[in-house]
C-alpha cells in the first residue's frame, strides 16, 4: 500500500470513520482499510463494503468470535461460513444453542459434540442424534474427567466398558476392573 493509502486507513481509524477507507485508491487497499478498521474497532458494520464476499464474510466471522455473539453470523452470505461462525461462538461461549442454528446435520452434531467435550457437561451428549454418538461423548468424558461415575449414564453396553477400562487404565486403578461387565474386556486391561 502506498503512503497515502496508509494514512487514509490511520486517519478512518483515528476518526472512527470506516467510510474514510473509500478514499483509498483501489479496491483490495479499500477492502485492507475497511477489514483492518472493523478488527481494530470490532464492529461487523464495517465490514459490509468489502468487495469480496468471500473476505466480507470472514472479516464479519473474526468480528463474531472477538464478540462471542451469533448475531453478527446471521450477517454472514455464506452458509458454510456461516455455519462455521456458529460453532466457533457455541465452542467459545461453551453454550450449544448456536450448533442448533446450523444448517448441516453433521456439522451440527460434531459442534455439539465439542461443545460437550469441551464443558465436559454430560447434558449435552443427550444433544447427539444417536446413543452410539451419545456414548462416545460421555467416554470422552469420563476419561478426560477421570471420572468413573459417567461411564454408569452410558447407554450402549460395549461403550460402557471400555468408558470403564478406559478410566481403569487412566488412574490405575485394577479395581475399576470389576466394573467391567464383559470378561473379556477384563482380560486385555494391563495392569
Amino acid at each position: 500500500p502506498s503512503e497515502k493509502d496508509a494514512c487514509w486507513k490511520e486517519k478512518a481509524l483515528a476518526d472512527a470513520n470506516y467510510e474514510l477507507c473509500a478514499s483509498l485508491s483501489g479496491t483490495e487497499a479499500k477492502d485492507a482499510c475497511y477489514a483492518y478498521y472493523a478488527g481494530q474497532k470490532k464492529i461487523a458494520q464495517a465490514c459490509q463494503p468489502i468487495s469480496s464476499q468471500n473476505a466480507r464474510d470472514t472479516c464479519i466471522l473474526n468480528i463474531a468470535k472477538a464478540h462471542v455473539s451469533t448475531e453478527e453470523c446471521s450477517l454472514i452470505s455464506s452458509a458454510s461460513v456461516k455455519n462455521a461462525c456458529l460453532k466457533a461462538v457455541a465452542i467459545l461461549s461453551k453454550n450449544p444453542s448456536a450448533c442448533a442454528q446450523i444448517t448441516v446435520e453433521s456439522e451440527k452434531t460434531a459442534c455439539n459434540l465439542q461443545v460437550a467435550k469441551s464443558t465436559g457437561k454430560t447434558e449435552y451428549c443427550s444433544t447427539l442424534p444417536t446413543a452410539s454418538m451419545q456414548s462416545d461423548c460421555l467416554l470422552q468424558i469420563a476419561v478426560s474427567q477421570k471420572n468413573v461415575n459417567v461411564c454408569d449414564s452410558i447407554p450402549l453396553f460395549d461403550s460402557k466398558n471400555k468408558c470403564y477400562k478406559d478410566v481403569a487404565l487412566v488412574l490405575k486403578n485394577i479395581a475399576l476392573c470389576d466394573k467391567v461387565l464383559d470378561s473379556n474386556v477384563q482380560q486385555v486391561l494391563p495392569m
